[in-house]
């Protein structure tokens, strides 16, 4: 009973268990998905690079993270470079032009914009309220996280240029904008989104099939097949390997789709304990870690690292059961995809950095204090 308790107290322990779970369970639900495309094969690839990842964890949590402040620059610049690089001699798949072909799997730097936008908000406001000054929407930090959207959007992706668009305003927000900018900001986000979507017949249409207003067998397909697929999961689901949405029922559903295969085949009751509470297991000790950061910085990147998470988590299960349109945001630790797992293993040794400075803080507080006690009662003895 302690131990399960002490998920909810120890920051680090309840972030690296949720994301070990959704780890293993995820390359448990890669190889069902995609044993009769691949015959297993993408799901070795994902244990390999989920290995790698973790390395890259491990090595992240031990970097003290007030060295990175200046390290979001240093990644914009590398991210608008191989995005630039993938616009132009990228593969092409689907229409779209987002990976570089390593061989071994296929690279997507869009991945390390999603990082940078946090990296990047989080230096300047962090520096900001350090000084004293006022956080500013229109500023060199926004202007290169546009430029990183605007590239990715080129490619096209919309999907991911909202992600590191979004991140970075919310930063913004949560930095403390005034009242008019705030205004301004909501004016300027839904003008862009409403001139992304009509000059795109395809994005408007999935729109419009989302809302009801037309009708796209096509677009309708995927999204009514991922409600059917989840509904057949029932409670208790059809047993790992059971589904049938596998056999061409459900396109990408290894990738974008995967947490419905999850559904059919676990069930609710496990979906619930093996998917959605280890998200809100993280997402609350993310925001516990950004809370007893003392920092500016520190706290805004803490933040930003669990929104980076959980809020693509939360819009690819609504993208999912239908109540979002078709948007392309992979589900964290789920869905197949070795850029995406090692940037997001990466971001969880971000927090668990964090996490360990502030205990260690905390530590050399509690001993300043304790000696001062001591001080205090030795004096208090003598007279």
């Amino acid at each position: 009973m302690r131990s399960i308790l002490n998920l909810f107290h120890d920051n680090g322990q309840g972030v690296l268990l949720s994301v070990l779970v959704l780890t293993i369970f995820g390359a448990i639900n890669i190889y069902s998905a995609s044993y009769v495309a691949s015959g297993g094969g993408l799901a070795i690839k994902q244990v390999i690079l989920g290995l790698v990842g973790f390395g890259a964890m491990y090595i992240t949590s031990k970097i003290n993270y007030w060295k990175t402040e200046e390290w979001g620059k240093v990644l914009t610049i590398v991210a608008i470079g191989l995005c630039i690089v993938v616009r132009f001699t990228g593969e092409e798949i689907n229409g779209a032009r987002r990976w570089l072909d390593l061989g071994f799997f296929q690279f997507q730097p869009s991945e390390i914009a999603k990082l940078a936008s946090v990296m990047l908000a989080a230096s300047y406001i962090g520096k900001t309220l350090r000084s004293g000054g006022s956080i500013e929407l229109i500023s060199k930090t926004m202007g290169a996280i546009l430029a990183m959207g605007g590239i990715i959007l080129l490619q096209p992706d919309m999907g991911t240029a909202a992600i590191v668009i979004a991140i970075g305003v919310a930063l913004f927000f949560m930095g403390g904008l005034n009242s008019k900018q705030i205004r301004t900001l909501v004016g300027v986000v839904a003008a862009s989104v409403v001139v992304c979507i009509m000059f795109a017949p395809y994005r408007l249409m999935r729109v419009l099939v989302w809302l009801g207003i037309e009708e796209n067998r096509d677009i309708e397909y995927q999204a009514s097949q991922a409600k059917m697929v989840i509904g057949s999961g029932g409670f208790g689901g059809a047993g790992w390997g059971g589904g049938l949405s596998k056999y061409s029922y459900l396109p990408e559903s290894h990738t974008d789709f995967a947490f419905a295969v999850f559904c059919e085949e676990w069930g609710f009751i496990l979906t619930i304990l093996c998917i959605v509470f280890p998200f809100v297991l993280f997402t609350h000790h993310g925001f516990r870690i950004a809370k007893q950061t003392e920092d500016c910085y520190g706290k805004m990147l803490a933040l930003g690292l669990t929104l980076l998470i959980s809020g693509q988590a939360v819009s690819n299960m609504l993208m999912v059961m239908g109540s979002l349109p078709v948007i392309g945001v992979p589900l964290p630790f789920i869905s197949y995809g070795g850029t995406s797992l090692i940037i997001n293993l990466v971001c969880v040794g971000g927090l668990l950095s964090i996490h360990r400075k502030n205990v260690s803080l905390a530590r050399s507080k509690l001993k300043r204090e304790q000696a001062e006690a001591d001080r205090q009662a030795a004096a208090e003895s003598k007279e």
